[in-house]
């Protein structure tokens, strides 16, 4: 499927002769997954911080590179 996207031009062909972007550590993915669960109510920064496992600095490191958003957004 690639080789036929690749070979004929389309809307989407800049798109894919970029390169794909690395995917998100465990940290970034697991508080991703407990916000969602948890979307009812108000999720804070500890609480993310302490399901990432990681400082509150690395996790907004994360969030940034990875997904563009800070944690809290």
């Amino acid at each position: 499927i690639m080789l036929l996207l690749q070979s004929f031009p389309h809307s989407l062909s800049a798109r894919l002769a970029q390169p794909a972007s690395p995917a998100a550590p465990y940290y970034v993915r697991r508080v991703r997954d407990f916000v969602h669960a948890n979307a009812a109510r108000r999720v804070s920064a500890a609480e993310m911080t302490e399901t990432a496992g990681v400082s509150a600095r690395a996790l907004y490191y994360g969030f940034q590179k990875y997904l563009g958003v800070t944690p809290m957004k």
